[in-house]
C-alpha cells in the first residue's frame, strides 16, 4: 500500500469515525428489535401471515421515510438529523413497548421503518461522498460489515435480556439512546441546504424522475437491489420464526441468529475488494448462484446438524448483495446526487423489504415452514435470469442498430 493510499484511508477514517461509532450502536439496537418483536409475536401466539405482515411494515415505513428524509437532511444537515431521528425512534419503540396489539405494532414498525430510512440515507450519502471510486468498495464493505457487527452485538445482549423479560424493551430504548452520542460528540459535518420545503408532489416527483434515471442507467444493479431487499427483509424476520417452529428455544433463537449476524461480516471486505478489481455485475452474480446453491442444500439437509451450519455460509454470501450493488449505482452519479441517489436506492429496497415477508411468510403458511429456504433458493435465482435477459436484450439491440 503506497504513502498516497495510506493517506488517503487515514483523511476518509477521520471523516467516518464519529459516524460509524453511532451507527455500529444503533444497529445493535435497531436488531435486537426486530428479533425482540419476532419472538415476541410468536409468544402471544400470532400466525406466521401475521408476524410477516408487521414485519413488512417496517420497509413500508422506508418507503415513507423516502418522501421526507430526503428534505429533512438537506435542510438541517447529517449530523442533527442522525441525532433527531434517534430520538423519535426511541419514542417510537417506548409506544410499542406499552402494550401488545397488531395494530399499534404495525403502525410502531412503519415509523421505525420511517425512521431507519433516514438514518441509512445520511450514513449512505455520507460514506459515498467521502470515498473516492477506487476505494468505495472497501468503504461500503465496511459499512456493511459495521452493520453486522452491531446486528450481532444486539443478538447477543437479547442472549443476556431474554425477550421475555419486561427489562427487553427499555435495554433497546437505551441502546438507541446511546447510538446518538458519538455522532453529537463528534464534529459536524456540513452539506448543502434548500432554500424551501418541498412539497409532497414535488418529492414523489422527484423520486420518480431520480428512479427512472438510475434505472435506465443501472438496471441490473437496481433489480439486485430489490432481490436483495426480499432476502434480507425475510431473513431477519422470518428466520426466528422458522426456527421457532423447527423446535428451537428462545435462546438457541437469539444464539444462532447472533453467529449468523457475525457470519453475514466475514465476506464483505473480501468482496468489496473484488468489488473493485473486478467486473461488479460479475462478481453479483456469481454471489446469488452461490446463494442460491447454499438455500437448495438447506433445504435437502433440514433437521441435520449440518443445516445450521450452511445457513451460516448463505447469510455470509447473501448480505454482500446489497453493498455491491449499491456502488455499481453510485460510480455513475454526481457527488451532488448522493442524498437523492441514497434515497432512491433505500427506496427500492424497501420495496423489496415489503414484499419479501409477506411472500415468504405466505409460502409458509400454505407449505409449512420446510419451504422456507425453497422459496429463498427460487429468490437467489432472479437476479442471475435478469441480467441475462438484459444483457441478452441489449445484444439485440445492438444488432438491429449495426
Amino acid at each position: 500500500m503506497t504513502t498516497q493510499s495510506v493517506s488517503g484511508w487515514r483523511s476518509i477514517a477521520r471523516s467516518i469515525a464519529a459516524l460509524m461509532t453511532g451507527y455500529l450502536v444503533l444497529m445493535a439496537a435497531n436488531n435486537m428489535l426486530t428479533s425482540l418483536t419476532s419472538l415476541q409475536l410468536v409468544a402471544h401466539g400470532a400466525r406466521d401471515a401475521l408476524s410477516g405482515l408487521v414485519q413488512s411494515a417496517y420497509y413500508l415505513g422506508f418507503v415513507c421515510g423516502a418522501l421526507f428524509a430526503r428534505d429533512l437532511i438537506m435542510r438541517i444537515g447529517h449530523h442533527r438529523a442522525f441525532v433527531g431521528i434517534v430520538a423519535l425512534i426511541v419514542a417510537v419503540v417506548l409506544l410499542q413497548s406499552l402494550a401488545f396489539h397488531p395494530l399499534l405494532w404495525i403502525a410502531c414498525r412503519m415509523f421505525t421503518g420511517m425512521s431507519l430510512l433516514g438514518v441509512f440515507m445520511i450514513v449512505e450519502s455520507w460514506l459515498n461522498d467521502a470515498a473516492p471510486s477506487a476505494q468505495r468498495g472497501r468503504v461500503i464493505a465496511l459499512y456493511m460489515i459495521t452493520s453486522y457487527l452491531g446486528a450481532g452485538a444486539g443478538q447477543a445482549v437479547l442472549l443476556l435480556v431474554p425477550a421475555s423479560s419486561p427489562a427487553a424493551f427499555p435495554v433497546v430504548m437505551a441502546i438507541f439512546a446511546c447510538a446518538a452520542l458519538p455522532v453529537w460528540l463528534g464534529s459536524a459535518r456540513r452539506s448543502g441546504h434548500v432554500a424551501h420545503r418541498r412539497t409532497l408532489r414535488a418529492s414523489v416527483g422527484q423520486l420518480w424522475r431520480s428512479f427512472r434515471l438510475i434505472a435506465r442507467q443501472t438496471p441490473a444493479a437496481m433489480i439486485a437491489i430489490v432481490v436483495a431487499g426480499m432476502l434480507n427483509s425475510a431473513y431477519y424476520t422470518l428466520m426466528p420464526v422458522f426456527l421457532s417452529h423447527s423446535g428451537y428455544g428462545e435462546t438457541a433463537v437469539v444464539r444462532d441468529m447472533a453467529w449468523s449476524m457475525l457470519a453475514a461480516l466475514l465476506l464483505q471486505w473480501p468482496l468489496g475488494a473484488l468489488a473493485d478489481r473486478y467486473g461488479r455485475v460479475l462478481v453479483l452474480q456469481r454471489l446469488c448462484l452461490a446463494a442460491a446453491a447454499l438455500a437448495g442444500s438447506i433445504y435437502l439437509l433440514l433437521g441435520q446438524w449440518q443445516m445450521i451450519w450452511l445457513v451460516f455460509c448463505y447469510v455470509s454470501v447473501v448480505f454482500g448483495m446489497y453493498g455491491i450493488a449499491n456502488v455499481i449505482v453510485n460510480d455513475t452519479v454526481a457527488p451532488a446526487l448522493r442524498v437523492e441517489t441514497s434515497s432512491v436506492l433505500l427506496l427500492t429496497f424497501a420495496a423489496g423489504g415489503v414484499v419479501g415477508p409477506v411472500l415468504v411468510s405466505a409460502v409458509m403458511t400454505w407449505a409449512g415452514a420446510a419451504a422456507y429456504f425453497l422459496c429463498l433458493m427460487l429468490l437467489c435465482l432472479v437476479f442471475p435470469l435478469a441480467s441475462l435477459l438484459l444483457r441478452g436484450a441489449a445484444g439485440e439491440v445492438a444488432s438491429e442498430s449495426v
